[in-house]
């Protein structure tokens, strides 16, 4: 398989020659966010459309689909939450991930005009990334399970006196128009997407003739089914960088681990990260089912657990832990394409 980005061309997909045909379940319809960016990585390929995350998850149990492309958190709405504790409960590897400046738009009918809105309709993370927006009008706000898809409702919808928050490219699809662009809180607004698979996907750095960054790699044997013991092992990407924080050719693993619930519990685990100088990027916690009041917890640190110093911090790491999981190691590319 060869990974290829463009510097200069947002749009041209990341992954091509995959040694396996693309079939990528997403949350929402043609237009959606999940859409924009999973054709950023595979460009036109077969997406299954669904309404809901645990669809998605379901579509790589059945075989459906062997990419799922998955939003985890916005940096002004926060995580997902619930989809924490879908990758917990499937453990299908991460095996990258994408950044996508998200721009938010009020979009109705054509010809209708912002005084005349009496409802708006979106999924609730984008709801909450417009919050400010909305608290200016005098409107009812309905939470639905899709931008795009609320698009194409509000097209087929007799009323003229809705309004939806989606993408620009929603309202070009569906024919509608956008009667206030970028409506969202904060113009830094990104949102963050994992792409899950057991296809095996290697990197390593490489830049092509036309001054863009560019991998290829052979792939490895796949590993099997819901296993986390063999994560994709990427060396170095190049898709990386931030304009907050520069991320060249790190690794990121995500993890999932409980600790014993006593004073310290927690701290002595950090303590070893600390040791090792190893990066925690994120850090969530999420009940334990069962046992009331007590908590796990996800965590991103700059770590590749396919190495033998990885292996060797984790080893040290499990020594302060009930349990810990791997999810994955992938790139650390924190760089977001616009939209």
């Amino acid at each position: 398989m060869d990974i290829i980005k463009s510097a200069n061309d947002p749009n041209r997909p990341v992954f091509s020659n995959l040694d396996v045909t693309p079939v990528v379940s997403i949350q929402g319809q043609p237009g959606s966010f999940h859409h924009i960016g999973a054709r950023r990585l595979f460009g036109e390929v077969e997406f299954l459309y669904r309404d809901s995350f645990r669809e998605v998850f379901a579509d790589a149990r059945s075989g459906r689909a062997n990419f799922l492309f998955v939003a985890i958190e916005n940096s002004i709405a926060g995580s997902i939450i619930y989809n924490y504790d879908l990758l917990a409960n499937h453990r299908i590897p991460i095996v990258a991930e994408k950044y996508l400046r998200i721009g938010q738009h009020l979009i109705a009918k054509p010809g209708t005009q912002l005084a005349s809105i009496k409802e708006v309709w979106s999924h609730p993370m984008a709801i909450e990334q417009c919050r400010d927006f909305l608290e200016t009008l005098d409107v009812r706000v309905v939470e639905k399970d899709d931008t795009a898809g609320s698009v194409r409702d509000l097209r087929d919808h007799s009323r003229n006196d809705i309004a939806v928050i989606s993408s620009d490219y929603s309202a070009e699809l569906y024919g509608m128009q956008i009667i206030r662009p970028h409506i969202e809180t904060d113009p830094n607004n990104y949102t963050r997407f994992l792409l899950l698979s057991h296809v095996s996907i290697a990197q390593k750095q490489g830049v092509d003739s036309n001054q863009s960054a560019s991998t290829s790699t052979q792939p490895e044997s796949n590993p099997p089914t819901g296993s986390l013991h063999h994560p994709p092992r990427p060396v170095s990407s190049p898709l990386s960088g931030s304009p907050h924080h520069p991320t060249k050719g790190k690794i990121k693993s995500t993890l999932w681990f409980g600790v014993s619930h006593k004073p310290g519990g927690l701290v002595d685990l950090l303590h070893v990260f600390r040791e090792f100088n190893v990066n925690m990027t994120k850090i969530e916690s999420r009940p334990r089912v069962g046992s009331p009041w007590v908590y796990d917890f996800f965590a991103d640190v700059h770590l590749d657990a396919n190495t033998e110093s990885g292996k060797q911090i984790l080893a040290s790491a499990r020594e302060h832990c009930e349990f810990l999981h791997v999810l994955g190691s992938y790139p650390d590319v924190s760089v977001a394409d616009p939209v």
